[in-house]
């Protein structure tokens, strides 16, 4: 079915005060239009939604329908030490730029951004979904600091709580699942898994930390693997 933007903005508007959405993202004024594996395109009503932070949301790619948007963002990095990665923001001062409608802008994955809208702002938001970008940042819009760092997808997070589980059972199964997650890709649910085989076998974990310092799908965690190993590091 076509629509006009200005039919479009009437049918958002009257869904938002009815509360009728069957699919309601971020904050309440966000509907979710079509969403798969790879992409997700959702329209946004106008309103600040992370005042006084900067947050990672690209890739992205945004018009704005109605109104107008102000965005400010700053760049960031990751830095990766023998064990740790670390992120921060690698931008002097936060970058503004004003867009009116029919003006299109997109963020990368290491543009960290907020929004402020006006009150009749529409906006028609086009995500990419990403293995290459698990972690979620945010960043205090005053100090530029790092305050959170969080795993994009709630199925990485809902693993931490599986891996507990598997790791307090004493199956089986239970044993070789945790191995599985020891291959993650996430260093975050790989080192939470070693942690549980850990928690069930010391000598099991202690081969596994042997061959992942050889090889692992996460360079993370072979360095980490055999640092852990060093005899000056104690053993696992």
């Amino acid at each position: 079915m076509q629509m006009s933007i200005a039919q479009l903005v009437h049918w958002f508007e009257q869904a938002l005060q009815s509360g009728t959405f069957p699919y309601v993202s971020m904050e309440a004024g966000s509907f979710v239009l079509s969403e798969s594996t790879a992409e997700r395109t959702l329209l946004y009503m106008g309103r600040r939604p992370f005042q006084g932070t900067l947050q990672t949301l690209g890739p992205l790619q945004a018009r704005v329908l109605v109104g107008e948007v102000e965005l400010e963002q700053v760049r960031c990095e990751a830095v990766m030490t023998s064990t740790q990665i670390h992120y921060r923001c690698c931008s002097p001062q936060v970058e503004r730029q004003s867009f009116d409608a029919g003006s299109a802008f997109s963020l990368d994955a290491w543009q960290a951004a907020d929004f402020s809208c006006s009150t009749d702002a529409l906006l028609m938001l086009h995500f990419s979904k990403s293995e290459n970008n698990r972690h979620h940042l945010c960043f205090d819009k005053q100090s530029l600091q790092l305050s959170r760092v969080s795993l994009r997808s709630h199925q990485d997070a809902r693993l931490f709580n599986f891996i507990e589980v598997l790791a307090r059972s004493s199956s089986e199964r239970s044993a070789k699942l945790l191995q599985q997650l020891t291959m993650s890709a996430v260093p975050e649910i790989a080192w939470r898994a070693l942690e549980g085989v850990s928690a069930r076998s010391p000598q099991q974990a202690m081969a596994l930390l042997q061959q992942y310092a050889q090889h692992h799908p996460s360079a993370l965690i072979s360095q980490r693997s055999a640092q852990v190993l060093k005899p000056t590091q104690g053993v696992y």
